[in-house]
């Protein structure tokens, strides 16, 4: 009887030990928009205002570090308030709910992509690692991307606001800077140059 006392105890004292905390991914803070950016319209000059993910292709998926989704699919306001993740009813709230206890720091994922040309994040993923969609004039792949932030749970006592993604900054959805053509050129044309001046030099000797 001792025994299953004890254990029923050591459960209890488990249990109560993980709990889950709160997050919210609304990424318009204290007016600030922390935007997920594309380049606007062709000759824009490379601005980024976030007109580019707006419509029912563009979506965003928050992810913890395991790559569990932390609730549904969020789509993006359009017009004047694009780059906002859109909340508005009848649409999830931006209250979700992220494994873990207060105290907790977490590596939390946002994917962004267009479904009208990757209707999964497999498929952007794949895309991503092979550089399909990628504008060489801004270095920004232009369908899909992702960034990663640190979020850290807030506990019962924390200030109003405490639950907000404060460090995620927004992005451009670029992830890796690929050289010019041009650069590419000379870059042969440099090596092409060399080996022709060794073999120069090697008929001298």
């Amino acid at each position: 009887m001792i025994k299953r006392l004890v254990s029923l105890a050591v459960a209890s004292v488990a249990a109560t030990g993980f709990a889950d905390g709160p997050i919210n991914i609304n990424n318009f803070i204290d007016g600030s928009l922390r935007s997920i950016n594309f380049p606007t319209a062709a000759g824009s000059g490379g601005i980024y205002d976030g007109s580019g993910v707006q419509g029912a292709g563009w979506i965003a998926q928050f992810v913890t570090s395991d790559g569990t989704p932390i609730g549904g699919l969020i789509p993006f306001r359009t017009g004047t308030q694009s780059g906002r993740l859109d909340f508005r009813a009848p649409l999830e709230s931006a209250e979700r709910i992220v494994p873990g206890n207060p105290g907790d720091t977490l590596a939390i994922t946002v994917r962004v992509w267009d479904t009208s040309v990757f209707p999964t994040w497999d498929g952007a993923r794949d895309a991503i690692e092979r550089g399909d969609f990628y504008d060489i004039r801004s270095r920004t792949f232009t369908a899909a991307g992702f960034n990663t932030f640190n979020y850290t749970i807030p506990g019962a006592d924390a200030p109003l606001g405490a639950d907000r993604i404060v460090n995620f900054q927004g992005f451009n959805l670029t992830t890796s800077v690929m050289p010019e053509p041009g650069t590419i050129a000379l870059g042969i044309i440099g090596v092409i140059s060399l080996l022709w001046h060794g073999c120069r030099l090697k008929k001298r000797q």
